[in-house]
């Protein structure tokens, strides 16, 4: 138990969830009914404020999957648009109803094409970083350690920024959701199954 609990404790995501105080201050924002203070919370716990002390945690803990499995972004984005289709068509193991899964050889649609474009394309860029893993570990760990300090000086300068593209963009974005929507809801469930590496499978 006491390796569990040492394990636990020096896990980087469990370390930002237990010495955070944004819970705390949304309570105590909650109990004063405090509106200003509710929004600054929330902004810093969960929004945009919340990557200036999570990013580094929540990178040193995916960065370990990566070196395990370069392709690991892409099973994760799949994984991502699989909930969301089982989701939408309320298909799930412990249900009667089941997604219809399409035969093999039917011929993707153009949208299908360009997903599995996309997902190669991502691959391709991951294992090439993988194969440089010395160039990485000079480059990408002094860069993770540091990425909140980072982000605490440069967020307040970009968000609004960003924030004004965003608004302005709003239109277009609606679309481009939408239109993913229809996409996942029809789309054939098999583009999206991910295939675990053998184990001791190597890239390079």
């Amino acid at each position: 138990m006491k390796k569990y609990d040492e394990r636990i404790k020096s896990h980087p995501i469990i370390q930002w969830s237990i010495s955070g105080r944004n819970r705390y201050d949304l309570r105590e924002a909650q109990e004063q009914h405090d509106e200003k203070k509710l929004k600054k919370y929330i902004h810093n716990g969960w929004g945009l404020g919340a990557l200036t002390h999570f990013t580094t945690p929540f990178l040193k803990s995916a960065l370990p999957y990566f070196n395990e499995d370069p392709t690991i972004l892409t099973k994760w984005i799949k994984m991502y648009f699989r909930y969301y289709q089982n989701w939408l068509h309320e298909s799930y193991d412990y249900t009667t109803k089941r997604l219809q899964r399409k035969h093999t050889t039917k011929r993707p649609t153009v949208m299908e094409s360009l997903f599995c474009s996309i997902i190669n394309i991502l691959n391709s860029l991951m294992k090439f970083a993988y194969r440089r893993k010395r160039f990485l570990s000079v480059l990408i760990v002094p860069l993770v350690n540091s990425i909140n300090n980072f982000l605490e000086k440069f967020l307040p300068i970009t968000e609004p920024i960003f924030l004004r593209i965003m608004k302005f963009l709003e239109p277009i974005t609606d679309k481009i959701s939408k239109k993913m929507i229809n996409f996942v809801d029809r789309a054939n469930p098999l583009i999206f199954e991910v295939q675990s590496i053998k184990k001791g499978e190597r890239f390079g």
